[in-house]
């Protein structure tokens, strides 16, 4: 991935080379989008479900949908459509899921789980979800320099190094410099690569953000299972 190169007999470079085995960033998009269209299906089948309810099949069954709103004014004037062929109680708890009831001090509206994952359903309808191998974590180097001498050892104290973790081919990962020139250079390099997905916010570790979506509408079709019990006798 990384070859050193010498300059000025002072240092070494780490540079990126081109990747042997690129990485799967496109079918990496490809699940993440499936993941996402299936997460988004499931709140407006849990709809069509609770329209069932009411009355089967219900009547204008294409009408029928989840909404998901960050405010009171387009829950009203669009939104709550959707929800006309549920049965009231459900439409009032679904009413109570909506971002826009977030008042900031359990978050804010615009970065309410399901606010994320109905804006990535449509980034992925559209285009494809931005997934990006970020810098490399857990990072960590050893080098050891061979000078001329021993004086020059000395001479040259501590070495002077920065260190630009990029994965863009040709980006330098490592510099190390010092002040007298060097006979050679012994050493590792070692880190780790997170992925991260791209949101309208910021960009977040792809995994985390994805079980952190599944979890939140395991949340909210929980709230809503206690319409599909059959009342005890």
């Amino acid at each position: 991935m990384a070859r050193a190169a010498t300059f000025d007999k002072r240092g070494f470079r780490l540079v990126v080379r081109p990747y042997k085995i690129p990485m799967p960033v496109e079918r990496w998009q490809l699940l993440v989008g499936e993941c996402v269209h299936n997460m988004r299906s499931t709140l407006d089948n849990l709809a069509f479900a609770l329209a069932r309810l009411r009355l089967d099949p219900p009547p204008v069954p294409g009408k029928v949908s989840f909404p998901i709103c960050t405010t009171k004014a387009a829950f009203r004037n669009g939104g709550k459509a959707g929800l006309m062929q549920l049965p009231v109680a459900a439409r009032d708890r679904i009413a109570k899921l909506q971002p826009f009831n977030r008042d900031g001090s359990d978050g804010q509206p615009d970065r309410d789980q399901l606010v994320l994952l109905n804006w990535l359903s449509n980034v992925d309808k559209h285009r494809m979800p931005t997934v990006v191998a970020a810098a490399p974590t857990e990072i960590s180097h050893e080098v050891s320099a061979e000078f001329f001498s021993e004086a020059d050892a000395i001479a040259a104290g501590a070495p002077q190094i920065v260190m630009r973790p990029e994965l863009t081919e040709g980006s330098v990962l490592l510099e190390w410099t010092t002040t007298i020139p060097i006979e050679g250079i012994n050493g590792k390099f070692d880190g780790k690569v997170q992925v991260f997905l791209k949101s309208q916010h910021n960009a977040d570790h792809l995994v985390d953000t994805l079980v952190a979506l599944h979890n939140y509408l395991r949340v909210v079709v929980g709230d809503l299972a206690s319409f599909f019990v059959e009342p005890a006798t």
